[in-house]
C-alpha cells in the first residue's frame, strides 16, 4: 500500500510497523501505543480534522514511496524492543511464584 488511512486500532499500528505511511483519524486522544510508535520514528500520524487528512494524504501520495521505504530499517527498530511474549511470560511466572 502507498498509504493507510483508518479510524485507528490494529491496522494502523501494523501498517506503520511495516513502514507504510499511516494516518489515524478519530476525535479522541492518541492512544499510548500509537504515541510509542510515533516517538520511535514509525510512520504514523493522528489527525482529527477531515481537511487535514485530505491535505496530508495528497502530500504523501504525491511524493510516492521512496526506495528507502522498503529497506529493513523497520525490522531493526522492532528488534530493539523487548519481546512482548517474554514480558507476559515473566509476569505470569512471577505471579505464580508468589502463590
Amino acid at each position: 500500500a502507498a498509504l493507510v488511512i483508518s479510524g485507528g486500532g490494529t491496522i494502523i499500528r501494523e501498517s506503520s510497523l511495516l513502514n507504510i505511511p499511516s494516518l489515524e483519524f478519530f476525535p479522541g486522544e492518541t492512544p499510548p501505543q500509537d504515541l510509542f510508535l510515533i516517538e520511535n520514528g514509525f510512520s504514523l500520524e493522528h489527525i482529527k480534522e477531515n481537511e487535514e487528512i485530505i491535505k496530508r494524504s495528497i502530500e504523501i501520495l504525491k511524493n510516492g514511496p521512496t526506495s528507502s521505504r522498503f529497506n529493513l530499517s523497520y525490522r531493526e527498530k522492532i528488534s530493539q524492543f523487548e519481546n512482548p511474549i517474554d514480558i507476559c511470560f515473566n509476569y505470569v511466572e512471577e505471579k505464580l511464584k508468589k502463590r
